[in-house]
């Protein structure tokens, strides 16, 4: 009696797998598995694996199997190993029992790591055609961090000695740090080179609108966004009594500040205007533009 065609079970249990395990295991469609921790994923991606190579008699170095970190890659190499062991006690024919032989013979090459580790080794088995130097390394977080760091910090000195090359003019530059600070400048940076491809699929959009109907699609998610938050019928209702007791607050009138003073009539504007207008009204930006920090109300 031999147990080829025996039902696969969990290195780790003597139970056998769920009907949603088995169905994970078919071969023979894409799937995408959805759990929570301790449920059973990994014990279900070895099985999976060793299905291809045992059942499909798929060569190892033809199945790939990809993990976020080395440590996974380490764990599921050695979960495999010990299946394999677990499996070579028992009763198999020849041929499958020399299989398991040669897939465990095979596993120190077997295609089971992180998306840079799978990279990195077949840049290095097809270095000529890619015209690179196989002798290279991959960077580590914290080199990544410094480059980034000193290539903004090119930038911005480039930009203050006006030696930057940029297809916007200096002008352009100067009018971005007036509306946000030099640290959030910085921040926003670091974000774009962090998602290089996102950046690029944003840039081709936004090159194919005009200013204008960019701010009015900006604006159009601004108040979709925030009448989510309120009451779908009450736009007015439940935000204007707050600002209504802002405008109405005791302040002290000799000293405040200009700006301050045009804050209030802003608000007041606001107040006044009939109901269906306030979605459109430039009042908006006007109050965004007069907006200073509370504590500058009064000198």
């Amino acid at each position: 009696m031999t147990h080829q065609d025996a039902e696969p079970r969990p290195a780790n249990s003597g139970k056998k797998l769920t009907p949603e395990q088995q169905l994970a295991l078919q071969t023979d469609r894409n799937i995408s598995v959805t759990a929570g921790a301790g449920s059973g994923k990994t014990t279900i991606l070895v099985e999976r694996y060793l299905k291809f190579l045992l059942d499909e008699n798929t060569p190892s170095r033809r199945v790939l199997a990809i993990t976020f970190t080395e440590k996974a890659a380490a764990e599921m190499t050695e979960r495999v190993a010990r299946r394999i062991n677990q499996l070579l006690t028992g009763d198999h024919s020849p041929k499958r029992y020399a299989r398991l032989l040669e897939i465990r013979e095979q596993l120190s090459s077997a295609q089971i790591s992180t998306i840079h580790g799978f990279c990195s080794r077949v840049l290095r088995e097809f270095a000529v055609a890619a015209g690179i130097d196989p002798d290279f390394g991959i960077i580590k977080e914290f080199q990544q961090t410094v480059i980034l760091e000193e290539t903004i910090n090119e930038v911005l000195e480039a930009l203050d000695n006006e030696t930057l090359e940029s297809e916007y003019p200096r002008e352009e530059w100067k009018e971005l740090l007036r509306c946000i600070s030099l640290n959030t400048l910085r921040r926003l940076l670091e974000q774009s080179l962090y998602l290089p491809h996102e950046m690029s699929l944003a840039a081709s959009v936004l090159s194919e609108q005009s200013d204008e109907s960019y701010l009015q699609q900006l604006n159009d998610i601004f108040f979709s966004e925030l009448e989510k938050w309120l009451h779908p019928g009450g736009f007015k209702l439940q935000l204007f009594p707050i600002i209504g007791e802002l405008a109405a607050a005791q302040y002290n009138e000799a000293g405040i500040t200009d700006k301050g003073r045009r804050l209030f009539e802003l608000l007041s504007e606001l107040l006044d205007l009939p109901i269906g207008e306030e979605r459109n009204s430039s009042v908006w930006q006007k109050l965004l533009d007069a907006t200073v920090p509370v504590s500058r109300l009064n000198d």
